[in-house]
């Protein structure tokens, strides 16, 4: 999550949240790391409390992000399941591009 703290002492099944601001509003997520390859690939299953649902292991994404190194770039790729709508979809593109334009050329 973008513009957020993360919470987690990254080890296979323990928890991971995420705490920061969206659109103005507070907002906290949580989850488990359910895999983890140092500098290749992480993977979390998260519950969002803004969105009003009960927290069941229904209402939660699973997160994956792999890392590809190639040269002097890398290629981050990012999925999310369980999207219930289109509308869902894009918002949830529309946050990484908005993170990723911030970070264009940090580092």
């Amino acid at each position: 999550m973008f513009d957020s703290s993360v919470i987690s002492d990254f080890k296979e099944q323990n928890k991971i949240v995420f705490k920061g601001k969206w659109q103005g509003k507070p907002f906290e997520e949580k989850g488990t790391i359910l895999k983890l390859i140092p500098n290749k690939f992480l993977q979390y299953d998260t519950f969002s409390t803004p969105s009003g649902k009960p927290d069941t292991k229904e209402n939660y994404h699973t997160i994956s992000i792999l890392l590809n190194a190639g040269g002097s770039t890398v290629l981050v790729s990012f999925t999310q399941d369980n999207n219930e709508s289109e509308k869902m979809v894009e918002q949830s593109q529309k946050k990484l591009g908005d993170g990723a334009e911030k970070n264009e050329g940090s580092g």
